[in-house]
């Protein structure tokens, strides 16, 4: 897991938003996520970084297939391409993020580790109070919990629209 260099905790402080990283995982909390930084982003002059992370297939298909690993390849491909062109339709949503010349990237991992590792040098983290968990009444996700539990600046969780 990355850290935040130390300007940025700094900056981040004392109110300073130089950097946003916003997490997107297809649902409505974090579209409202994604609309929120970038009105913050374009309101601070700040740069935004749109991540979506998925999980690696290996937790689903952890033995060696008698093809040589060619099935989990292509189930892996197939996985990330997914993810791409559900951050792409999420992006295209919003307008606006081409205008703030916002990076886009998908991240293969554990979600709140990839999202703490992209937001290293940024001054603040931006989720949804909910993703697309099994559990619809708790207030804040798994992935939300762990984010703000570990990150050194802070965090802003939209709420459900």
């Amino acid at each position: 897991m990355g850290t935040n260099t130390e300007g940025a905790r700094e900056a981040a402080a004392f109110g300073e938003v130089g950097h946003i990283v916003v997490a997107v995982d297809g649902s409505d909390t974090a579209r409202a996520a994604l609309r929120w930084a970038a009105t913050e982003a374009r309101s601070r002059g700040a740069s935004l970084s749109v991540v979506h992370v998925y999980q690696p297939m290996s937790a689903a298909y952890p033995y060696q297939t008698l093809d040589g690993g060619a099935l989990r390849q292509q189930v892996e491909e197939e996985t990330r391409q997914g993810a791409q062109e559900l951050l792409d339709g999420v992006v295209a949503e919003v307008p606006e993020l081409e205008a703030l010349g916002a990076e886009v990237e998908v991240r293969r991992g554990r979600p709140s580790t990839e999202i703490l590792e992209a937001a290293e040098r940024a001054h603040l983290i931006v989720l949804g109070t909910r993703g697309l968990g099994g559990f619809r009444g708790m207030l804040l996700g798994s992935v939300g919990q762990s984010v703000v539990a570990q990150s050194t600046i802070p965090v802003v969780l939209v709420p459900q629209p």
